[in-house]
């Protein structure tokens, strides 16, 4: 995997950054998204939209913030506008640059525009490299670079040990050792591998020769502290790194260090341990493969040569067919460099072969905005749409790929081929028809494979004529880059290429509640974003070199001086001379007038400023010198610093005219041409005229149908009418001409269940179920107006199921299961709707058939290996529902993973001790008190959340005290009365001191259970 050059062709200017051994330049950076929150009324009550935008991470400091520059825009984008969009909705048509005109704006110094003539256009030249490439040039993979002596078989190890089989990890471990023995890492390693195999002894030697090659291995310091805690040595263990810690590795080291030692301690002394310290150590030994994990990734996530023999091993296993295992390699490769597109590939390719051609299909887009040109990306695209059955996408994708290269799109052609044979989509709606026929169908209560063979049909309909936001945008972005590159020389066309990235630089998106899961219709992160930005403005230098004289590029470079670089002086000079160039050019007026706002902006604050009383501070003495305090007080401004702030008022009123200005030169350019609706539209909206901004936003969409912004403007035209029922509908239009979503009507329909407005609500759900109706959302708030609005349990039930139905339908698409089989890694957000489902429907069950109820709860029980200890703390936000009697004054908050398995956990236990399952409860009992072992760096606060009443099927005062009651009777039952004593006394003991609000408890279980069990065990109150 070779190092890729700072700047070639095809590939934009990555981030100024040190590169890395063998991946791109882009670091790691954590997603912070902006966005903006719009308030409707509707029926008289409040509805919060939550809109979002992904901002790019590179704004410039000063100035006005996140509105820096932007002009007020219906369409809510910067002044550069989509108003440069010609009849095919492309970037700019090419406008008549006449050298000889003038601007409709006089020349004026304080604008600073280029002075003189710029150089006529020059030849090209065939050898200058171009930033997209020469056309017939292909983008080209990586290939593994050379490895040191060792790697592989280390890395293999590692993989061994990732999975917690030590033992297995050894031989790979010795292999590495014997090609380099003087490698710290090696030694490391497999001294670690022997500590987690509880081989302490055999482990230190390891490690001791890992910190006399290198005295700052942390790790190997770390290790070592954990094998004499093991051991009981705890005065050893205090000698090395982490000893008194509180970062989460050290903390965890000590919890597992400790809890075992003492277990040895008491087996070399011949002593018993308490129980509890036998917790612990049992504790210590579940949390091993927690330390083994985080051995292995401290090596594959972090040290460069790792990485790239991780690559190097990934390629193998995909030659293979381990598709599992590279997988997971090169997840931890795009951890360290997340724009290493190679890397990005064949994680793609490994998705592909676990079965995920969802999430391939996704990667796969985000890499092709990148790697525009390689044929591999557009046939392995084509291979999963075709097993989506989205024909369209496949044949599309599949054609670009042999004109890139036939060889490689050949491995596409039989699963395209098949694509063909398969069911045509049925329709939107004979879609939702097929919906309602699976609400009437569940009512005979067919088995759960057939209603999932249902839900299957109808997900392959609705995903054969699905559209996907990120796939138009890449697509737009592909033709435009092949336009260019079919053209070398032509500023025009670079032009449209930096005009397409400039104005969908912001990635919008649509969440459905505060604090839950925003849905985002195009992958971006800060690092991108970024480089996205330096790619606009590379294409407009370029498209300068070619033709000093346009005007359209000067106008692209100014707005990226001035929004993103913060840089007025220089944004002004460009956009000047763009006017200067271009004077028919409505793109121009708009740079010019955003850098006169700005400038504007600026004066007035620095107005404010020198208006502003200054602090002055003094010592304060008493008669005999002494220093008593200080104080502040306040210096007016001085007549000066006033006259001063009047001249800066007075030249921002200039500025503020020279930007009227340039909006009425903008609209005098715009005059007979597809463009002039939007600007007749931007100055009705700035003048508050939103009747006359709404009915030229109309005419502009009608006569651009090609263009994705204007309905977006439209839309803020009605909102701003007051009308929210028409802004729902011209906003769920507009996204849903890019994606096929139904979020925008399940936002409704949540606020609309919140306020007990049912019938408001269904009609949403009904919009929903028109756009998305294999959404399993959708029968999921159903059901929830079911079960609080008309209080029919069998139709909430039904509608519970069918959306179990939908999510399984889901997961098998994707070649996986929520139901026990698969061992493939799930993340809480995708089982969490599952999760939470399976409450709702476990809770129907739970009186009338206890037996039914466990099976709910057991299915959960048995994916828990299937999510993370690592991710136990994480908030499950897709699996969030509305609740009718929800307290309005709280916020809607997302439940821990953790909590959600342990509750799971104790109603599947009582559910099996109603169906007369005592033997199988005790497994339940016993794990959930065991959640706080399980977490790896503690967190006992995560165990303490309450389940909100709409899925729990009974309610207790306490939960942790009901298991330690649970728990004590099992004891009991397998004659171990200490240890159920010792359990009934905490029980005891609450009860004495039980808060008002727990004493308040309608029929709860714990105290006759107490009084129950305490008989039993002989306990005198």
């Amino acid at each position: 995997m070779t190092t890729p050059p700072t700047f070639s062709p095809g590939t934009p200017v990555p981030p100024s950054q040190p590169p890395k051994p063998g991946f791109s330049t882009a670091a790691m950076v954590v997603i912070a998204f902006g966005g903006f929150l719009v308030t409707l009324i509707l029926g008289g009550a409040a509805l919060g939209v939550y809109l979002y935008t992904q901002r790019s991470a590179s704004n410039g400091a000063g100035g006005t913030g996140g509105t820096e520059g932007k002009s007020a825009d219906p369409g809510g984008d910067s002044g550069s506008s989509s108003g440069s969009t010609n009849s095919k909705g492309e970037a700019g048509p090419s406008q008549p640059q006449p050298s000889g005109d003038t601007s409709p704006i006089p020349a004026d110094p304080g604008l600073k525009p280029s002075e003189g003539d710029a150089p006529e256009a020059k030849p090209v030249d065939p050898n200058l490299a171009s930033v997209l490439g020469r056309e017939g040039e292909i983008d080209r993979l990586d290939v593994p670079v050379a490895l040191p002596k060792g790697m592989v078989a280390f890395i293999s190890g590692l993989d061994k040990l990732a999975a917690y089989k030590p033992l297995d990890a050894i031989p790979f471990l010795t292999q590495a050792i014997e090609t380099n023995e003087e490698n710290s890492d090696y030694f490391t390693a497999r001294g670690s591998a022997y500590v987690v195999a509880e081989r302490m002894e055999q482990g230190l030697p390891d490690l001791q020769r890992a910190l006399r090659l290198n005295p700052k291995n942390l790790l190997a310091s770390r290790m070592t502290r954990l094998a004499y805690l093991m051991m009981g040595d705890q005065m050893s263990a205090s000698k090395f790194y982490g000893h008194g810690g509180s970062s989460n590795i050290d903390f965890l080291i000590t919890e597992v260090g400790v809890g075992y030692g003492n277990r040895a301690l008491a087996k070399q002394g011949g002593y018993k341990i308490g129980m509890r310290d036998e917790q612990k150590a049992a504790a210590a030994v579940q949390k091993l493969p927690v330390v083994s994990q985080m051995v292995a990734g401290a090596y594959r996530s972090n040290d460069g040569q790792s990485v790239q023999a991780l690559f190097a091993l990934g390629v193998e296993q995909l030659r293979a067919g381990d598709y599992a295992a590279a997988r997971s390699g090169f997840q931890d490769v795009l951890a360290k460099y997340p724009q290493d597109w190679t890397s990005r590939y064949y994680y793609a390719r490994a998705l592909m072969g676990t079965g995920d051609p969802e999430l391939a299909r996704r990667e796969l887009t985000f890499l092709l905005c990148w790697k525009r040109f390689l044929p591999e990306a557009y046939a392995a695209r084509a291979i999963c749409a075709a097993r989506q059955n989205d024909g369209p996408r496949a044949r599309a994708d599949l054609e670009i790929a042999r004109k890139l290269d036939p060889a490689k799109a050949a491995e596409a052609e039989p699963e395209v081929a098949k694509v063909r044979a398969q069911a045509a989509p049925a329709g939107a709606e004979k879609d939702a028809q097929a919906y309602d026929d699976l609400l009437q169908a569940v009512k005979a209560r067919p088995s759960f494979e057939d209603l999932v063979a249902r839900c299957s049909h109808l997900r392959q309909s609705v995903d054969a004529r699905r559209l996907r936001w990120d796939e138009r945008y890449q697509m737009g972005l592909y033709e435009r880059c092949a336009a260019a590159r079919a053209k070398r020389g032509d500023a025009e066309r670079l032009c449209d290429v930096a005009d397409y990235l400039w104005e969908n630089r912001e990635v919008r998106g649509v969440q459905i509640v505060l604090n839950g899961a925003t849905t985002w219709f195009r992958r971006q992160t800060p690092d991108s974003a970024t480089m996205e930005i330096q790619f606009v403005k590379a294409l407009a230098e370029e498209g300068l070199n070619f033709n000093p004289r346009s005007g359209r590029c000067y106008a692209i470079k100014a707005d990226v001086l001035l929004i993103k670089e913060n840089n007025l002086e220089a944004a002004t000079q460009a956009a000047g001379r763009a006017v200067q160039l271009a004077p028919r050019l409505p793109q121009a007026y708009m740079s010019l007038s955003n850098c006169c706002k700005e400038s504007a902006t600026r004066l007035r604050e620095r107005a404010a400023a020198l208006r502003a009383p200054k602090t002055g501070s003094r010592r304060v003495v008493d008669q005999h010198g002494n220093y008593l305090r200080d104080e502040t007080y306040l210096i007016p401004a001085s007549a000066e610093d006033l006259a001063q702030a009047e001249a800066c008022d007075r030249e921002a009123a200039v500025f503020k005219e020279k930007e009227q200005k340039c909006f009425d030169a903008a609209l005098a350019s715009a005059k007979g041409t597809r463009e002039e609706p939007y600007y007749q539209a931007l100055i009705y909206y700035l003048r508050k005229d939103y009747a006359n901004a709404k009915t030229w936003m109309e005419k502009a969409v009608a006569e651009n149908p090609g263009n994705d912004k204007f309905p977006f403007a439209l839309a803020n035209c009605i909102q701003a009418l007051g009308d929210p029922d028409g802004y729902l509908e011209a906003f769920g239009r507009a996204v849903n001409r890019q994606e096929t979503t139904a979020a925008v009507w399940l936002r409704v329909a949540w606020e609309k269940i919140e306020r007990n407005a049912w019938d408001a609500a269904r009609k949403a759900l009904l919009r929903a179920r028109e756009l998305d109706p294999a959404d399993a959302r959708i029968p999921a708030y159903t059901g929830v107006i079911a079960e609080f609005g008309a209080r029919d349990a069998a139709e909430a039930e039904a509608c519970f199921r069918i959306a179990l139905a939908l999510e399984e339908a889901r997961a098998r698409a994707n070649n996986t299961t929520f139901l026990a089989g698969p061992t493939t890694p799930l993340s809480p957000e995708d089982a969490g709707l599952t999760l939470m489902l399976r409450l709702k429907a476990a809770r129907y069950a739970f009186q009338r058939d206890p037996a039914m109820a466990a099976e709910y709860y057991t299915a959960t029980a048995a994916m828990e290996p299937r999510l993370s200890a690592w991710k136990l703390a994480e908030p499950v936000k897709a699996g969030m529902l509305p609740d009718p009697e929800r307290d309005a004054r709280q916020n809607t908050m997302a439940m821990p993973l953790v909590s959600i398995l342990k509750n799971n956990r104790i109603f599947a236990a009582q559910a099996l001790i109603n169906a007369g399952k005592n033997a199988e409860a005790g497994p339940h009992i016993a794990e959930a008190e065991n959640f706080i072992n399980r977490l790896p760096a503690g967190g006992e606060a995560y165990l303490d959340f309450e389940l909100e009443p709409q899925y729990v099927p009974f309610v207790v005062s306490s939960m942790s005290e009901y298991v330690r009651l649970l728990n004590a009777q099992m004891l009991l039952q397998q004659g171990k009365k200490d240890a159920a004593v010792a359990l009934l006394y905490k029980v005891r003991y609450y009860l004495a001191n039980q808060t008002q609000r727990q004493r308040a408890t309608k029929d709860d279980p714990i105290p006759p259970l107490y009084q129950q069990l305490a008989r039993q065990a002989g306990i005198r109150n």
